[in-house]
């Protein structure tokens, strides 16, 4: 995640437990998206927009 973003979302006025839990959601987020991207079949390109896989644009 971009560290950034973590630190703009971090300094925000909130409670620190709301600060905790914001960066833990982010962190798991993080690791879920990795975790797809490594399990990727390679060279299996993503859907083009606007398809929904029947065959018809």
């Amino acid at each position: 995640m971009d560290e950034r973003l973590k630190r703009d979302l971090v300094d925000r006025p909130a409670s620190v437990a709301t600060r905790l839990e914001l960066v833990g959601y982010l962190n798991e987020i993080e690791r879920r998206i990795e975790a797809l991207e490594a399990h990727k079949e390679p060279g299996f390109p993503a859907p083009s927009p606007g398809r929904c896989g029947d065959g018809i644009n």
